[in-house]
């Protein structure tokens, strides 16, 4: 799934009988559902049949406009061969709208397998159906769905916003404690980590069978960092009456769909519960209730319509005036919040980073660095700009790296500017490295890009300190695969009127590395 279309997978609603994939796409702040489905020719109609339609039918239920697309491996040129399809267009209001055979099989007539079905026809275009050479006989199809994709996620968001996470700091260190005296019992010494898991599960146990309400949370968050979200979920539930604690994580589990089906209505009515509560068990997860509320509008998931209006308003609830013990992270998506085009207030967002990097956001301490490199909301300072981007860096910022390469390679550090780059180049993990550092994924995408875009430079010009020839393997392949992030950023600095020192030169360099 492209990087700049805000998407999610919906394992809900896959089918476990067919072989398919189901994503939930958002366009022009209209949801599609996006079903990819390949059917072997040796699958009994009745199955498919009835699996297809489970599919179809849970999926409408959530949103009003799909798509199916794939080999299904019934013949639409030939109607007694494709009538079980038919059916299931019929019934689903689906259209075809592959009109030529898709498939040219050695001593057979072709054939049209490959489908695009969909029941919003009126908003596809330009379907395409063309020979590749890659398949031995089978074209390949595509469609344009009109529309173009949000302001958020050209400026750096890559689909959706992660839910703001609670540490939980005194149930935790109960859990531990509880870890460490069963250890330390005697004879319990030796025990695996598997085996002093099960002993701490069976205390949690015992106790929530003793009447302690305080124990089912306990259980919920041990299950839940154990990866067993399903049975956590189960706990969350049944102390959501008592526990706002409990009601907050099993609000993010709804909205995400961890550990059963995403209900984003209800998770919605329950942060919104503890957002707007008065009562001191809230006070620790208040603000992070605000600023998931605040997301949800933004992402237009549980609130009925999409609404950065809204987002913006329990954004500032969030960030709590700046305080330090409030929603850092809204903070931080405030900050860019106020870079987007269509909300565009430049001193507010470096208001808001700056609050934010007081208080330990190191995405923000990030942002402050480019702020300062380019004058953006802020007079120029290339000083402060090396201080900020050299400490996000150190503390595990790849954006912030990729600016430094940056930073470097435009004072003529080329030896710095490579070795950084060079290491910059060869991460891959994205979505490790944004568990680890909580950045945002689109943004460490973005590092890596600049990363392998300045490191392709510095070799073509004989900068790199070891004076390689040839470009690794690993990180060519990166490149290619980073090379729309680059070119997706770029073109929005540019459109900001910022990076006017980008050449045409340089950019056929990239490419031209990229092969």
């Amino acid at each position: 799934m492209r990087a700049d279309i805000p998407a999610r997978r919906r394992l809900d609603i896959e089918c476990k009988t067919l072989e398919n994939i189901v994503y939930e796409i958002t366009l022009d702040k209209t949801k599609w559902l996006i079903y990819a489905i390949y059917r072997p020719p040796s699958m009994a109609n009745n199955i498919f049949y009835d699996s297809i339609n489970i599919l179809l039918d849970k999926g409408s239920k959530f949103i009003e406009n799909y798509m199916v697309i794939g080999d299904l491996n019934y013949d639409f040129m030939v109607k007694s061969k494709s009538q079980i399809l038919e059916d299931i267009c019929d019934i689903f209001d689906l259209s075809n709208i592959v009109k030529k055979p898709t498939c040219y099989m050695k001593g057979y007539e072709p054939s049209l397998v490959d489908v695009i079905l969909t029941n919003r026809t009126t908003l596809c275009f330009k379907t395409l159906n063309f020979n590749t050479g890659v398949s031995d006989c089978h074209h390949m199809i595509s469609t344009f769905i009109k529309g173009h994709t949000p302001n958020c996620v050209n400026n750096g968001y890559e689909g959706t916003l992660s839910a703001e996470k609670v540490p939980f700091t005194k149930e935790k260190s109960i859990l531990n404690d509880i870890a460490q005296e069963t250890k330390d019992k005697p004879g319990y010494g030796n025990l695996t980590e598997e085996e002093l898991m099960e002993k701490v599960e069976t205390i949690l146990l015992e106790r929530i069978k003793n009447g302690d309400k305080k124990a089912y949370f306990q259980l919920g968050l041990f299950y839940y960092e154990q990866d067993m979200f399903e049975k956590a979920r189960t706990y969350f539930e049944r102390s959501k009456d008592f526990d706002y604690q409990s009601l907050y994580m099993l609000s993010c589990m709804l909205y995400d769909g961890i550990g059963g089906e995403a209900d984003e209505k209800c998770a919605i009515e329950y942060l919104k519960k503890i957002a707007h509560s008065d009562s001191r068990q809230t006070q620790h997860i208040k603000r992070a209730a605000q600023f998931n509320v605040g997301r949800a509008f933004f992402e237009g998931y549980g609130v009925g319509r999409q609404s950065d209006e809204e987002a913006e308003r329990y954004w500032l609830m969030a960030a709590d005036d700046g305080n330090p013990k409030a929603s850092i992270l809204a903070q931080t998506i405030l900050g860019m919040y106020y870079s987007r085009a269509d909300t565009q207030d430049l001193k507010k967002a470096f208001f808001w980073h700056s609050e934010a990097c007081g208080n330990g956001s190191i995405e923000s301490q990030g942002c402050l660095g480019i702020m300062h490199e380019f004058g953006i909301g802020v007079k120029q300072d290339m000083d402060s700009a090396y201080v900020c981007l050299k400490e996000a860096s150190d503390r595990g910022n790849v954006y912030a790296m990729g600016n430094l390469v940056g930073h470097y390679y435009r004072r003529k550090l080329y030896i710095k500017a490579a070795d950084l780059a060079s290491r910059v180049a060869q991460f891959h993990d994205v979505p490790l490295l944004s568990n680890e550092t909580g950045c945002l994924p689109g943004y460490i995408s973005k590092g890596i890009a600049l990363g392998c875009f300045y490191y392709a430079r510095c070799l073509h010009e004989g900068h790199e300190s070891r004076k390689n020839l040839l470009m690794p393997k690993s990180i060519t392949q990166n490149l290619i695969n980073m090379t729309q992030m680059f070119v997706q950023d770029y073109k929005t600095l540019l459109n900001m009127g910022l990076y006017r020192t980008i050449t045409v030169e340089t950019s056929i360099l990239f490419l031209h590395h990229s092969r």
